[in-house]
C-alpha cells in the first residue's frame, strides 16, 4: 500500500499498537487488567484502549493541521482522515467505536470535521457500529471489506473450535509456527460453502504441522523469513494477546 499511496494523493500513517516494537509497552498493572477474570475490569481496559485511539487521532489532526473534509469544484473529496484496522487491532477499534462519546470535548471537536471513514476488514456477518457512533463524527460510512477481523473482537463466537495459539498440547514457543501454517494453508471447502459463502460451512478442521504438501503450500511456510519478520511480531502473543492477558478469548 505504501508504494501506491502517493499516486492517489494519500498519506498512510502506520501506528504500532501497544506491545509492538517502538510503542509503549503495557505495564504489569494494565496486563493484569486485560487478563482479569472480572468482566468489568476487562471492559474498562478495552474502553481505555479505544479512548487512546481517539486521543491519538485528535492529536494527529491538530499536530499535522489536517484539513477538514471538503469537496472541491470537481466533486472530489479532500482532507480528513480514515481509520483502518487490521486483524487483532479490531479489538481496540471496538473500544473506540463503543466509547467515542466519552472522549474529551476538545478531542471530539478536533475529530468531528475530519474523521470521515472507518475501514474495518470484517465479514458481512459482523455487526456495524451504532448510528450514534457514526453520527458523532458525521461519518459517511462504515466500510466492511475482506473478512480479517477475529470474531471474538466483536464479542462473537469463533467460527473454528480449534486455534493453534491456545492449543495447550504444545508450548507457546511452538504455537506461533503452527498458527502460521494453519492460518495460511489452502483448505478444500464444499461446493455448497463456496456457493453460499456461508463462513459457518467452511472447513476449519485442525491440520497436521507442518501443513501437508499440496499444489499451493501454506503461504507462511514458504515465505522468505526476512519478509515475514518485516510484517509480523510474534512477541505480542506472549504479552497482551496471550491466553492469560487478553481482552478476548481465542478458544
Amino acid at each position: 500500500m505504501l508504494q501506491f499511496a502517493a499516486a492517489y494523493r494519500a498519506r498512510l500513517i502506520l501506528v504500532n499498537r501497544r506491545d509492538y516494537p517502538g510503542s509503549t509497552p503495557f505495564p504489569d498493572t494494565e496486563l493484569a487488567a486485560l487478563g482479569s477474570g472480572n468482566l468489568r475490569t476487562r471492559a474498562k481496559a478495552l474502553a481505555q484502549q479505544g479512548l487512546d485511539i481517539g486521543l491519538f487521532l485528535a492529536w494527529l489532526v491538530r499536530e499535522e493541521e489536517i484539513p477538514p473534509v471538503s469537496i472541491d469544484p470537481d466533486g472530489n473529496r479532500r482532507g480528513g482522515v480514515a481509520l483502518v484496522a487490521w486483524s487483532l487491532a479490531h479489538t481496540p477499534l471496538v473500544g473506540f467505536l463503543a466509547h467515542a462519546d466519552a472522549l474529551p470535548a476538545d478531542a471530539r471537536r478536533a475529530l468531528e470535521p475530519c474523521l470521515e471513514h472507518i475501514a474495518s476488514l470484517v465479514s458481512a456477518s459482523h455487526p456495524t457500529p451504532s448510528q450514534l457512533t457514526l453520527a458523532r463524527f458525521n461519518l459517511t460510512q462504515f466500510v466492511p471489506a475482506l473478512a480479517d477481523a477475529p470474531h471474538v473482537s466483536f464479542g462473537l463466537p469463533d467460527l473454528s473450535k480449534y486455534h493453534p495459539l491456545v492449543d495447550r498440547a504444545y508450548p507457546m514457543e511452538e504455537r506461533v509456527a503452527r498458527f502460521h501454517s494453519w492460518v495460511s494453508t489452502y483448505y478444500t471447502h464444499s461446493n455448497f460453502a463456496r456457493r453460499t459463502r456461508n463462513p459457518a460451512l467452511l472447513d476449519t478442521t485442525p491440520i497436521p504441522y507442518p501443513a501437508p504438501p499440496c499444489a499451493r503450500p501454506a503461504t507462511l511456510d514458504v515465505i522468505d523469513p526476512a519478509s515475514l519478520k518485516a510484517v509480523s511480531w510474534p512477541g505480542l502473543i506472549h504479552g497482551s494477546a496471550s491466553g492469560k492477558t487478553s481482552v478476548v478469548k481465542l478458544s
